[in-house]
């Protein structure tokens, strides 16, 4: 009489080494998706970045021509994907370089679809703006050329400011985002 053999055989994965497989791609992704959501918005504050440089240059160009700077009084774009207002998190507005002021300054982003709304307000010596927390002088003429979004969608909104004269552009939150 033969011995019965344990049967064992070479195709397929035991119960444990499928859990450690499942435990470890569980930490891995862990530290993975925050990792990503943060590149997410540090890419999407750069867009901000980015076009408030081209915004900066236009302003240049426009004072060297016409010798002030270009007022462009109502926030742009004003309605994204159906909802209206500034953007909520991970909703993107359409630039519609319609509003005479923003085809003026000939400033439009690199793409029709932003995450932020843009604005620039302009004016001439005797009319700084209140409060006056940029330190401007009053002897020159000024812009601030600002954009705001919300980008993960908690509520709190992240603002970019740009001025004359500085090449840093300032943002109200300490990691560049929200």
């Amino acid at each position: 009489m033969k011995k019965p053999r344990a049967y064992r055989s070479g195709y397929g994965f035991s119960l444990l080494e499928l859990m450690i497989t499942v435990a470890i791609v569980g930490i891995l992704s862990a530290i993975a998706v925050p990792a990503f959501i943060s590149y997410k918005h540090r890419a999407h504050a750069q867009e901000a970045i980015d076009f408030l440089g081209i915004i900066k240059l236009r302003e240049d160009s426009y004072r060297a021509e016409f010798g002030q700077y270009c007022n462009v009084s109502a926030p742009h774009p004003t309605s994204g994907s159906g909802t209206g207002g500034t953007p909520k998190g991970g909703e993107d507005l359409l630039w519609n370089p319609s509003p005479v002021t923003w085809l003026q300054l000939g400033a439009s982003p690199a793409h029709a679809r932003v995450m932020f709304q843009f604005n620039v307000v302009a004016g001439p010596p005797d009319a700084l703006p209140a409060p006056n927390t940029w330190g401007f002088p009053g002897t020159d003429f000024w812009y601030v050329a600002t954009a705001v979004g919300d980008l993960d969608g908690d509520g709190v909104q992240v603002s970019f400011d740009a001025i004359p004269g500085r090449k840093l552009v300032w943002c109200s939150q300490d990691k560049g985002w929200e």
